[in-house]
């Protein structure tokens, strides 16, 4: 999964809110996520710069494979009193 440079365009160095103040993390869906990895110190220096500074997540969505497309709905909701 990319996420588009534009939803990216408003978020501070050290925030993950959008525009709206919305967490852009939501767009991704927990059963697409393979793996999160946390680089720390010089790893996320050397690759991302000063904005790698105080570290960086790489999180790795699944990926398809060949065949038949298949389609699955995962639905959760909530209810606040």
């Amino acid at each position: 999964m990319m996420i588009d440079n534009s939803a990216l365009h408003n978020i501070g160095s050290n925030s993950a809110q959008g525009e709206m103040g919305a967490n852009l993390l939501d767009i991704i869906s927990p059963a697409d996520i393979e793996s999160v990895t946390v680089l720390k110190d010089a790893a996320a220096t050397a690759i991302y710069g000063s904005r790698g500074a105080n570290g960086v997540l790489l999180i790795t969505t699944r990926k398809g494979i060949p065949g038949k497309a298949r389609w699955s709905v995962n639905t959760y909701f909530g209810v606040i009193k």
